[in-house]
């Protein structure tokens, strides 16, 4: 799957399979929104990708308030957003 180019929000962003799944995605050429209720763990988990397209936002997926804003912030940031 090519993946430049693509949007992509991934939750749980700043350790494990979410961490592993953003720095792959971000090697490929993705654009990202990193998602976790951490903000410093989340700027870190950014900074270690390296990759000029990289947005972060702080919520948490348990919350519907939170999913509102996110969702929001997602077309702010990316416009539409590929499922993959």
């Amino acid at each position: 799957m090519r993946l430049a180019s693509k949007k992509i929000v991934i939750t749980g962003a700043i350790s494990g399979i979410g961490l592993a799944a953003a720095s792959r995605f971000a090697r490929e050429g993705a654009r990202l929104l990193l998602v976790a209720r951490g903000e410093r763990q989340l700027v870190q988990a950014a900074e270690t990708l390296d990759s000029e397209h990289v947005e972060t936002c702080v919520g948490d997926v348990s919350s519907d308030a939170d999913m509102e804003r996110l969702a929001d912030i997602a077309r702010e940031k990316l416009g539409a957003v590929h499922g993959i």
